[in-house]
Parts: C-alpha cells; sequence; structure tokens
C-alpha cells in the first residue's frame, strides 16, 4: 500500500509542470514553440527536421526541443511529424535565453 501512495504521489508531482505549460495558448505565428516527442517514436529534433523547422536552440534532448512557429501549417506539419505534443515556448524561451 505504501508504495502504491508513493507512485500516485510522484505522478501527481510530475504532471503539474506539463498542466501549467498547456494551459497556455496555442503558439502564434513567429513564436517559439516547445516540441515534445514520445519516447516510442522519433527524437524531438527528428520531429522538427521532418516537418521543416529549424530548432532555435543548440541544445536539445531526446524527448524536447525548441522551435519557431515559421508558417501557418507548422504546428500540423509537427504533429504529421509525429510530435506528441507542441506547446507556446514564449515564457520558457525568454527563462532559458532562446
Amino acid at each position: 500500500m505504501p508504495n502504491i501512495l508513493l507512485v500516485l504521489t510522484v505522478l501527481f508531482v510530475l504532471s503539474i509542470p506539463p498542466l501549467a505549460l498547456s494551459s497556455s495558448a496555442v503558439p502564434k505565428l513567429g513564436a517559439p514553440v516547445v516540441v515534445l516527442a514520445g519516447p516510442w517514436g522519433p527524437s524531438a529534433a527528428e520531429i522538427i527536421d521532418k516537418a521543416g523547422g529549424v530548432q532555435t536552440s543548440p541544445l536539445s534532448t531526446r524527448l524536447a526541443a525548441f522551435s519557431t512557429n515559421a508558417t501557418e501549417s507548422y504546428l500540423a506539419d509537427l504533429y504529421k511529424a509525429q510530435a506528441f505534443w507542441v506547446l507556446d515556448a514564449s515564457r520558457v524561451a525568454k527563462l532559458c535565453g532562446v
């Protein structure tokens, strides 16, 4: 029983940042976005490349990378390239200096 409570607590704590980020609006044209990849598919950088975009930060992880919403169809292209989630990264980009 204590293990179940620990697992539920960890899941709850880990769900707070994505929920906070997802409350932001749909990324505007020209705004920075963070592309999140699922652990079972291509990396975030590969997704950005497939969608015809460019990474805007020199570093990325397998599961996340920054890009810019450059065209009207870019968000749809990211999802077609198997992006798990695309979030407005304006606030995050300012904190990270991107």
